[in-house]
């Protein structure tokens, strides 16, 4: 049985979970010891829809904890064939 190769991407959500809650990328960079230019990359996708950047665990850790919120929440992944 052969299986099909997936590619896998990620599509960030970040930046309508910090709109939805009213929270400025800059107050997240401050907070997580992040600088804004990476909040912005977290938070951006590609015209395909692909995250730009993606955070490290460390960083993803205390995202989780400050806006207290999921990984999932955040990003989600999706996949083509």
């Amino acid at each position: 049985m052969e299986v099909a190769e997936l590619k896998k991407k990620v599509r960030s959500k970040l930046g309508e979970v910090l709109e939805s809650k009213g929270i400025r990328k800059k107050w997240v960079a401050d907070n997580i010891g992040a600088t804004q230019a990476q909040v912005n990359r977290w938070c951006n996708n590609d015209k395909d829809g692909v995250a730009e950047s993606t955070p490290s665990v460390y960083y993803i850790l205390r995202l989780e904890k400050l806006l207290d919120v999921k990984v999932s929440d955040m990003y989600e992944e999706t996949t083509e064939e």
